[in-house]
């Protein structure tokens, strides 16, 4: 159904969005190495003028170390600012698409926010009437934008969080917080909800 099929492509995209920052991390921490690399090949050169006792071949090959360094920092860095670029344009994407709504979308995540007296009355985790309108409108715009093809195969998952006030205790506002973004979860995911 078209539901499964949407479902796979949100897991596929939350996929590959995970391996994407999962393969930023490595970056960076490959940067941090090629840096690291690249300070202690010109401290062996250093080392080498001052001790003028290095043969040629030995001074190619720190150049050549050095050459390669520097092109293995500039891999990663383009590769760093591709992933960057991807995630603000997703970012902007939204920001254009939830312009003229009352949803706020977070500049540095993308996270499109509700506020709970807005999906949920107080103590509850069942969706109200006028909640489900808004979900009916808010969910279609954001996957619209998700699921561009410029953008689907950076989305490896789509994460529904609930929140609750302060009142209560940790262990009530835990279950009902589960409860809640389960609620949306089972709204988005029901079939019957978007055809009603």
């Amino acid at each position: 159904t078209d539901l499964d099929k949407t479902r796979i492509e949100l897991n596929e995209g939350q996929s590959q969005l995970d391996a994407t920052i999962e393969d930023l991390e490595l970056s960076k921490a490959e940067l941090e190495k090629s840096n690291g690399e690249l300070a202690s090949s010109l401290a062996e050169l250093q080392t080498a003028y001052e001790q003028a006792a290095l043969t040629q071949e030995e001074l190619n090959n720190a150049y050549l170390e050095i050459e390669n360094a520097r092109q293995e920092l500039t891999t990663t860095k383009q590769e760093l600012q591709d992933i960057v670029g991807i995630r603000t344009d997703i970012i902007g994407a939204l920001q254009t698409a939830f312009n003229n709504s009352s949803m706020k979308v977070d500049a540095q995540t993308g996270s499109i926010t509700f506020s709970s007296d807005v999906l949920f009355r107080y103590n509850s985790s069942t969706l109200t009437a006028d909640s489900r309108e808004t979900l009916k409108n808010v969910i279609p715009m954001y996957l619209d934008v998700l699921l561009q093809d410029q953008f689907r195969s950076y989305i490896a998952e789509i994460i529904i969080e609930g929140h609750t006030d302060t009142d209560g205790g940790y262990k009530s506002n835990m279950e009902l917080s589960y409860a809640r973004a389960n609620a949306v979860a089972d709204f988005c995911l029901n079939e019957r909800n978007r055809l009603s």
